[in-house]
């Protein structure tokens, strides 16, 4: 008696129970004992498109069966249960050929791959499917991009960050953590401390793990969290897709953060030149300030003789001269006076205020939120063959270019957040500078100063020389 292998699959298990495979199996068991065949092993991919070109276990498990000898038939509900892809058809039948396998479905009955016309049928059939699965992409393609222009919720699984399981309803709590994520990072402060100071606090994610860096960068540039409809359109080219989508319309759930803050978070998260690499927390204010005013590298902290000093420091394959240090107690109380006299002068505030772009912040989003709707309608034109695709790139490439640069603005605009707080005279800039933390800190000392050299120091001079230390100032 000849022996068989029952395959089934189904691309979307909707009711996550494995039915449609269970009836599938059934129909062939069927078949088999209408045949007269015993059934050897049955093999399942469940919720597993054909079509996605993704690796199916059971399928190759099948094949190897074949050519091994173990079962002479092989039973699918459907020829498309076995494959939607021409070059899986035509392995299918060679190893048929080679192995004089029986092939028989439920609905269509015997597939005889040992003639001309019957691979004729098989490989009509094929192509039959595989026109399905493209056609049933496109529309599901389609019905997303529809979804998203409407702002309306879509998608299961994971409820996101800050909403309930409805998608709708804001979660006070964890709200309020993505607010003052949200402000912290427009500050300038690193995701690596903000995942480890959450972890710190206790502060879980939805599925109860610990934040990371790219958990934390993917929901903080998602324009859900501010209102608004994202949609990102999967590449037929490949499986993957980017950090984020495009924001293409407002969103039938209210924001928790403003439309003007994602686009800032975005400018910020989302730009190249970003190290994105975990690095060693600085310990030290004027790391990335002080420059050696000899060979115009920057200085490190280093403790020395129970004292902590800033130095050039050489080292084989850097190019540092080695020759520069300065006390560092002495030196960041220097800075520091520098900054709040600098900061007490309305002269000065106003020549910051006038290095900033002139554009307001509701400016800018409207002139993005128009250069990304423009790039939707121009994609939608090219699949309606509306234009041209030489005409369609070279759109796209100006609007592309736009967007990048409206996005760069956002990234500058965060001038006087910094500052906030400290421009209120002396007495208030001491007690509220003690309130932020070591990378707020340095961050006010970069709002105002491009570096600061440290010269040489006088031979035989043994005390603290403030005339070494010279600012260059932003303004």
């Amino acid at each position: 008696m000849r022996t068989a292998g029952i395959y089934c699959r189904i691309s979307d298990d909707r009711e996550g129970a494995g039915l449609g495979v269970a009836r599938q199996e059934e129909d062939c068991r069927v078949l088999a004992k209408s045949l007269g065949l015993t059934v050897a092993r049955v093999y399942v991919d469940n919720d597993l498109s054909a079509y996605s070109g993704l690796p199916r276990s059971a399928y190759k498990e099948l094949l190897t069966a074949m050519q091994a000898g173990q079962i002479q038939a092989v039973l699918a509900w459907h020829t498309d249960r076995l494959h939607r892809s021409p070059r899986e058809l035509e392995e299918f039948i060679d190893i048929c050929e080679r192995s004089n396998i029986l092939v028989q479905t439920v609905p269509a009955g015997p597939l005889d791959l040992s003639t001309p016309a019957g691979r004729a049928v098989a490989r009509t059939l094929g192509a039959w499917a595989r026109y399905e699965s493209e056609h049933k992409a496109e529309r599901s393609r389609r019905k997303a991009l529809e979804l998203a222009q409407h702002g309306a919720i879509s998608g299961g699984g994971i409820r996101p960050y800050g909403y309930a399981a409805d998608r709708r309803t804001i979660i006070a709590e964890e709200a309020a953590v993505i607010r003052e994520l949200a402000e912290r990072v427009i500050l300038g402060e690193p995701l690596y401390r903000l995942a480890m100071e959450l972890s710190e606090r206790g502060v879980p994610t939805v599925t109860g793990k610990p934040w990371h860096i790219y958990t934390l960068r993917r929901m903080l540039c998602s324009g859900r969290i501010s209102g608004q409809r994202e949609h990102q359109p999967q590449p037929r080219g490949g499986t993957k897709r980017r950090v984020v989508g495009d924001i293409v319309s407002d969103a039938v759930w209210e924001g928790i953060i403003t439309k003007a803050q994602t686009a800032r978070l975005r400018a910020i998260l989302l730009d190249p030149s970003r190290c994105r690499t975990p690095v060693a927390p600085k310990r030290y204010l004027l790391t990335g300030i002080l420059v050696c005013g000899i060979c115009m590298n920057w200085m490190v902290g280093r403790p020395k003789d129970h004292q902590l000093r800033y130095i050039c420091n050489a080292a084989p394959g850097n190019t540092k001269c080695g020759r520069t240090s300065v006390l560092a107690a002495p030196a960041e109380a220097l800075i520091l006076a520098m900054v709040r006299e600098a900061l007490d002068s309305e002269q000065f505030l106003a020549s910051l205020r006038s290095k900033e772009p002139g554009q307001d912040e509701q400016e800018l989003l409207a002139q993005l939120r128009e250069d990304q709707a423009t790039l939707e309608e121009l994609a939608t034109d090219y699949a309606n063959r509306a234009i041209t695709r030489a005409e369609w790139l070279a759109a796209r490439t100006i609007l592309e270019q736009r967007i990048e640069q409206t996005q760069g603005e956002f990234a500058t605009l965060g001038t006087q957040d910094v500052l906030a707080g400290l421009q209120d005279g002396p007495a208030a800039f001491d007690s509220h500078w003690q309130t932020l933390s070591l990378d707020r800190q340095r961050l006010v000392l970069s709002a105002v100063f491009d570096r600061v050299l440290v010269n040489p120091a006088v031979r035989g001079c043994n005390v603290f020389d403030p005339n070494r230390l010279e600012p260059i100032w932003r303004v």
